[in-house]
């Protein structure tokens, strides 16, 4: 079988070979730790599997069942350019960037399109709880008006909330500092977030860092880690093309981008899909005096 590999995996698989444990199996996902600190390390996903910022992406459909026959805790190798299953050898052939390439920004039209993003969602999604929806409003308030201590408490509260291998808090935390990352390095020089909000996210990524493996799950710790880095899954990097407004395909079918996110999990890729939005929100508005509108479809959930 042959795959394609998140550049951040390139040090794990260009060495040596080496056993490392399984950490958790589904029909489209098999996620690998690391044998001495138990991260999650890399994700080997289906052809229409998610592919996250880990993932070792097979050309093998879910149908076609790759990973019959691995259990929890089970051992593969992993190196010299492989990943050895039961079912056999996956090749890593080529190479793709979870952290997407963006053109220079333009504020304006930066905040046009968080707001038609915004909007969409909002009438194609379930609104937030009001709990997660005050948090993150917290947070990005916080973040807004240069507050590192309300920064890091507001994200304390975060980290870890809602229920599943990806809990809501940590998704909306996630697309916040992947937004800021990507989007405010690809702003003219003189625009973005002032020092005092760079300071408030930098206070936030160190805090996910210190906090992420002991307050959420391996799985979506390891996907915080990456978000730090301004790397997501693949259709949460189509979201921000469209947001950046940047050529190719995304620009010019961003329905079909934003679909595609919304397909992710239970509630992942709409609150991924907020999360961006605060933090292109953010990045246009350069530090405003109170937090970016965070639309919510007002639909019951």
């Amino acid at each position: 079988m042959t795959a394609a590999a998140a550049a951040p995996l390139r040090p794990l698989i260009t060495t040596p070979s080496r056993a490392l444990p399984v950490a958790a199996v589904f029909p489209a996902a098999v996620y690998v730790a690391d044998p001495t600190t138990g991260r999650v390390v890399l994700t080997l996903v289906t052809r229409d599997g998610v592919p996250h910022p880990n993932a070792v992406r097979l050309q093998t459909a879910t149908g076609d069942r790759p990973f019959a026959g691995i259990r929890d805790r089970d051992r593969i190798r992993c190196g010299d350019n492989r990943v050895d299953l039961p079912t056999g050898s996956v090749i890593v052939t080529r190479w793709w960037s979870p952290r997407p390439a963006l053109g220079r920004l333009v504020p304006a039209r930066l905040i046009a399109a968080v707001d038609r993003v915004q909007a969409e969602v909002a009438t194609r999604t379930a609104p937030l709880a009001s709990d997660l929806r005050e948090r993150f409003a917290d947070l990005t308030l916080a973040v807004a008006t240069g507050c590192e201590q309300q920064a890091v408490a507001a994200v304390d509260r975060l980290l870890g909330l809602g229920a599943g291998l990806t809990p809501t808090g940590d998704d909306l935390v996630a697309g916040l500092l992947a937004a800021t990352t990507t989007l405010g390095s690809a702003m003219p020089p003189g625009a973005g977030l002032a020092v005092p909000s760079r300071e408030a996210l930098a206070a936030v990524a160190d805090r996910v860092g210190a906090r992420a493996d002991v307050a959420t799950t391996p799985i979506s710790a390891a996907l915080l880690r990456h978000a730090v880095q301004g790397e997501v899954c693949g259709p949460a990097a189509q979201v921000l093309r469209v947001l950046a407004g940047s050529p190719g395909s995304a620009r010019r079918h961003p329905d079909d981008a934003l679909t595609g996110l919304l397909r992710v999990g239970g509630t992942s890729g709409r609150d991924l899909a907020l999360g961006l939005c605060a933090g292109a929100g953010l990045v246009a508005a350069g530090s405003p005096r109170t937090a970016p509108r965070l639309h919510v479809s007002s639909r019951s959930s």
